[in-house]
């Protein structure tokens, strides 16, 4: 049974423009989708909350629950970046990395196949360098972290992830270390 509402009777024009900057689209069929997904993530919460799945949290608890609702519905199953949560939740880049480091630890088994999802988009994008190392863009520091953390999990003999001299988000993942954390989570090569 499909739910549809006219966008006009819930925002005003004024909202629907600052909804679009704010969530970087451009036509009223982007402004559409994104409103959307993110009705699908409210209405898992509300639905939740009247089936009466969690009790009364702190804030910062009702705050993961929303952002692991958006991971899954808003941001498609994969893993958003600092920018993105602060944008959302209009909180600072660093209330939002805790806020998903928070998140991703209380929920790590749901959150595994966004991770795997997030990464392997990342690493789809890779180019090879001469200097023997795969080079990937990262734009979260959350999922950098996460990344260094498997990596020393998965290969702690091999070498770790550094930081492209001269970039803002580019590293350099050496291939044995990409090939461990590949085999390790069934990512394609």
């Amino acid at each position: 049974m499909p739910v549809t509402f006219p966008l006009n009777d819930i925002l005003t024009a004024q909202e629907q423009t600052m909804l679009r900057s704010l969530l970087e689209v451009r036509t009223a069929a982007e402004l559409e989708a994104a409103v959307t997904r993110l009705s699908k993530a409210a209405m898992r919460e509300f639905a939740d909350m009247i089936l009466n799945r969690y009790a009364v949290r702190a804030t910062a608890e009702v705050n993961e629950i929303k952002l692991l609702h958006l991971v899954k519905h808003y941001f498609g199953g994969k893993i958003p970046s600092e920018l993105e949560i602060s944008t959302l939740f209009r909180i600072p880049e660093r209330s939002a990395t805790a806020l998903m480091r928070n998140m991703s630890v209380r929920h790590a088994e749901t959150l595994a196949t966004a991770y795997k999802d997030t990464l392997q988009a990342i690493f789809d994008t890779k180019a090879a360098n001469e200097d023997g190392a795969h080079h990937v863009t990262i734009v979260s520091g959350h999922l950098r972290e996460w990344l260094g953390v498997e990596c020393s999990r998965v290969a702690p003999t091999f070498g770790s992830i550094y930081k492209v001299r001269g970039t803002n988000d580019r590293y350099a993942i050496p291939i044995d270390t990409y090939n461990a954390i590949c085999d390790h989570l069934g990512l394609r090569r």
